[in-house]
């Protein structure tokens, strides 16, 4: 829920004041990994989601300013595909384990009979 208020939010003030206001805004895949990794992080340890979500999004905030201070995007010129798929492969990694994963919790729930009586 907090995706999709924060989400219209930042759209809303993106539209007013960006220089593309028909931009695509959106959460993605390695969005959700990283948020569902978080929330579980936070709900094992007992902490304040949304307060913890705050603190990374300053550090963030944070070290994009010094990337901007020190003209760090030059390195983006490093990156190639192979990066690109790399990163692509990861996350569906992630969601075919998950679904792996959730399978086998409902077949435990809901075994399969493979026996079937005559």
């Amino acid at each position: 829920m907090e995706s999709i208020v924060s989400g219209a939010v930042v759209g809303c003030l993106y539209a007013l004041f960006s220089g593309q206001p028909l931009t695509i805004m959106g959460s993605t895949g390695p969005v959700l990994v990283f948020e569902s990794i978080i929330f579980r992080l936070c709900t094992s340890w007992r902490w304040a989601y949304l307060s913890f979500r705050f603190w990374i999004g300053m550090w963030t905030a944070l070290l994009l300013l010094i990337m901007v201070a020190f003209d760090l995007s030059a390195l983006v010129r490093f990156i190639t595909r192979f990066t690109e798929e790399s990163f692509a492969l990861l996350i569906a990694l992630i969601f075919i384990v998950e679904a792996f994963q959730k399978t086998y919790a409902i077949s435990k729930v809901y075994p399969v009979n493979l026996y079937v009586a005559v």
